[in-house]
């Protein structure tokens, strides 16, 4: 990034580095394929802001064989509803410990984070230091529109 803003003429005393806000030595890529199973990874709250209700239907709707949604992170009372509403469509493990990410993101094929607010989620910063491919939503105009964007990482 910094070379960038340089290239495109930002002064060097308009730069300021902020530190990855991942520990990079323990987010790493995973070394070989844990699996054959295609494993979908989502890892933040579960409730309505993230999407999780638009994720959880796709993937009912899509019905893989042989595929796994992994949900990681605690619901609200909404996403209490959707984990009962979905029930038998998905595994969720509950809130994560930070310390345990690593080995989470590693284990899995793909990420996801259907977000219909803010995109810029801790998980995004672990992710950037593997190389699990994600799968980003964004919401577009004033219709929530749920757009998938897969991108080898």
């Amino acid at each position: 990034m910094t070379r960038c803003l340089r290239e495109n003429g930002v002064s060097e005393t308009k730069i300021v580095q902020v530190p990855f806000g991942a520990d990079v030595d323990l987010f790493t890529p995973a070394e070989g394929m844990a699996s054959s199973r295609f494993t979908l990874l989502y890892v933040a709250s579960i409730n309505f802001r993230k999407g999780t209700r638009y994720l959880l239907e796709a993937w009912r709707q899509l019905a893989l064989p042989d595929a796994e949604l992994v949900l990681a992170g605690a619901p609200d009372a909404a996403g209490e509803q959707l984990l009962r509403q979905y029930a038998g469509v998905y595994r969720h493990l509950g809130h994560v410990p930070w310390f345990e990410l690593p080995e989470l993101f590693r284990s899995a094929t793909a990420f996801v984070l259907p977000s219909l607010a803010i995109l810029i989620a801790l998980s995004w910063i672990y992710l950037r230091f593997g190389d699990v491919p994600e799968v980003a939503g964004i919401l577009y105009g004033i219709k929530p529109a749920v757009t998938a964007i897969v991108v080898a990482a």
